[in-house]
């Protein structure tokens, strides 16, 4: 009798996640309701059948029996699977620290005040962490958020994934002023995250060295940073040294029209930024003399399109030469 039961409502639950597929994706505008709100409590205490239907869907561990959500072995197994919802917990495995590392719990309101005050229970929850994003953080006590020594183990973390080295610097939002600003902290994390600049303070986000040093190991800067930095001349050429993407076809009109702009962009990176030059150039025959005299054998593919436009200009005397050596160049690919 239990198992037609138990195969009941687990055809019930596939027939809802098909429908809630239906609801997200638009097919269907009735968003379904969940088929175990009148659960049988021989099933909602059922600790394989529960298993079983959190691998389903997330969802149906909120009608789990009270004593299997207070039981922790249990509470840890659910949520190995996504949409297990830790606010359906109760206040003592809330605040139970392999229970919040297996949730991925990522808001410190509420971890309780054992943990909050405790900066190596702190530290785990921060390394097991894959985004390191943390909401409530001013909840951690000022002694814990000043501690230098704390950051820079933080900062440290030994085995972690590519994802969460490039997130490693969100711990520098917790700290106070005087620690943000501190020669140590912003080595350590510099050395481990370039993009880390983007959690550090405007003084040294404005700090020449610095900035040298993130584009040297990182090719780019933090969004933000870039983005007040790329109204300058003298940055832009710097820039294009390292970046050698797409950045001369996101600058503001008056840099690209930019001669020395230009043609830095053009000789770092020849096959794509000479078809983003403006006509304006294309239009010179002086600059497109000084773009054949700064070609290169691996630059093959872009000959045909610069004879072209320099062959525009072939009645003038200066041309000559260089149509010659691009015409040789095109012969010899």
């Amino acid at each position: 009798m239990k198992k037609k039961i138990r195969q009941k409502y687990l055809d019930q639950l596939d027939e809802y996640s098909f429908k809630v597929t239906e609801y997200v994706m638009g097919v269907d505008d009735k968003d379904p309701i969940h088929p175990f709100k009148k659960l049988p409590k021989i099933l909602s205490d059922d600790e394989d059948f529960m298993i079983q239907c959190i691998a389903i869907d997330g969802e149906s561990f909120q009608f789990t029996s009270k004593r299997l959500k207070n039981d922790k072995s249990f509470v840890l197994e659910a949520f190995q699977y996504p949409d297990t919802n830790y606010e359906d917990l109760n206040p003592k495995l809330k605040c139970d620290i392999d229970v919040i590392k297996q949730a991925l719990v990522n808001d410190f309101k509420y971890f309780g005040k054992e943990i909050l005050n405790d900066k190596n229970k702190i530290y785990e929850i921060f390394k097991n962490s894959y985004d390191k994003e943390f909401k409530s953080y001013k909840l951690i006590p000022n002694r814990i958020r000043s501690d230098i020594n704390f950051f820079l183990k933080l900062l440290s973390i030994p085995n972690q994934t590519s994802q969460q080295l490039s997130c490693s610097g969100r711990c520098l939002l917790w700290a106070t002023n005087k620690e943000i600003n501190n020669n140590k902290i912003i080595n350590t994390a510099l050395k481990r995250e370039p993009s880390s600049l983007k959690y550090l303070s405007k003084r040294t986000q404005s700090d020449k060295k610095i900035i040298d040093y993130v584009l040297k190991k990182a090719g780019f800067l933090p969004k933000n940073i870039e983005k007040k930095l790329l109204k300058k001349k003298s940055f832009i050429i710097k820039y294009l040294k390292f970046n050698v993407g797409h950045v001369y076809d996101d600058l503001e009109d008056k840099f690209k029209n930019d001669k020395d702009i230009a043609f830095a962009a053009f000789k770092i990176n020849p096959e794509i930024n000479y078809d983003r030059l403006t006509k304006k150039f294309k239009n010179d025959p002086k600059f497109l003399i000084s773009v054949v005299n700064s070609l290169k054998k691996e630059d093959f593919q872009i000959y045909e399109d610069i004879y072209k436009d320099l062959n525009r200009f072939k009645h003038l005397e200066i041309t000559k030469k260089p149509l010659n050596k691009i015409k040789n160049l095109i012969k010899n690919i």
